[in-house]
């Protein structure tokens, strides 16, 4: 059995392209995500391409007018790519500081803040095979799922690509991702977007969805937590007010509203500022002194040893007022 695979509509549906877009965007964003990841992961870019995927049938349990399902082979080897875009944080010192030796560094390694970087990741050579099984039906959509991990290869380009042991991060991780989103989250993207396609009842459904969330989010009041005193507030001596004195009371009525805080908060601001007394990373210069990477032999962890001098004092004399000492080498002598 022969058939076209027509891959243009797909192609140049700019329609298409946004849905897909804010489906994956939203499947990217479903699973915990990594703590170095500080923003959303963001769809900017997808392309499938000009070049469809190979499809070999292997069976077919039903073929009619309005349904089908069968078993395919399918490969890809095209020219489709996808951008996405998010912020990082990274450690600038640890960063510098990962291929140096650790006698060059103080530990414990601070710093005063975190930096966030935008990162943009571009996929692109993607290499599938997998055993598919398509299910179609005109009222309940279409349903793909794949029988085995269809990913072979895929190419990682991304901002960091000039620093390798951050390259090689990225590249194992977005393999890991693409698998799981491959397995559990494209089958459900697909069945909605031909749900929306060959269904209209479900794309109105969607569609009044869409508006009433929009018209939620519009309703919604920002509460400015500054505006409004807080439910456990305390004066400047640390004394709970009641519920009367607290709705009379303003952040603006003068000096007393402007020292009103949580109680909670002003536990957390005494424990941060009894902090910096005691991790400071810095000490105090002492003239005629110089300062090593350790305090004594026993630091170090590679085994090496110092011998300290073994000079004695023998005997002194004085002769005309001045004193004349002398010492000597006791370890010299033992192995001579």
């Amino acid at each position: 059995m022969a058939f076209n695979f027509n891959w243009s509509p797909l192609t140049a549906d700019a329609e298409f392209y946004l849905r897909a877009q804010e489906m994956l965007t939203t499947a990217l964003n479903k699973n915990p995500k990594p703590p170095i990841i500080v923003d959303d992961i963001l769809v900017s870019e997808l392309n499938l391409g000009s070049v469809p995927p190979d499809l070999e049938i292997l069976e077919i349990g039903d073929l009619a007018e309005d349904r089908f399902r069968g078993i395919f082979k399918m490969c890809y080897s095209g020219d489709a790519f996808l951008t996405l875009k998010t912020r990082v944080q990274a450690n600038p010192m640890n960063t510098y500081l990962f291929s140096k030796p650790s006698f060059t560094s103080p530990q414990p390694l601070a710093a005063s803040s975190g930096l966030t970087i935008p990162l943009k990741i571009t996929l692109s050579d993607i290499k599938l095979s997998a055993f598919i099984i398509l299910v179609y039906s005109r009222q309940k959509g279409l349903t793909l799922v794949f029988r085995n991990d269809p990913l072979e290869s895929i190419k990682v380009s991304s901002t960091f690509d000039s620093i390798p042991f951050v390259c090689e991060y990225l590249q194992k991780e977005i393999e890991i991702q693409l698998r799981t989103l491959m397995m559990e989250e494209l089958p459900a993207i697909i069945h909605r977007l031909s749900l929306r396609l060959w269904c209209p009842e479900y794309a109105a459904k969607e569609e009044e969805e869409r508006l009433a969330e929009e018209k939620l989010k519009a309703g919604e009041v920002a509460t400015d937590p500054l505006a409004s005193p807080p439910l456990d507030a305390v004066d400047s001596h640390g004394n709970v007010f009641d519920a009367r004195e607290i709705s009379s009371l303003s952040l603006e009525d003068g000096v007393e509203g402007h020292s009103l805080f949580s109680q909670k908060n002003l536990l957390r601001l005494g424990v941060l500022s009894d902090s910096q007394r005691t991790f400071s990373l810095f000490t105090p210069a002492i003239r005629d002194a110089v300062f090593r990477a350790w305090a004594g032999p026993g630091d170090r962890g590679d085994g090496f040893t110092i011998t300290p001098p073994t000079l004695t004092r023998t005997h002194s004399a004085v002769n005309n007022g001045a004193t004349t000492y002398t010492f000597s080498d006791h370890e010299s002598e033992s192995t001579e």
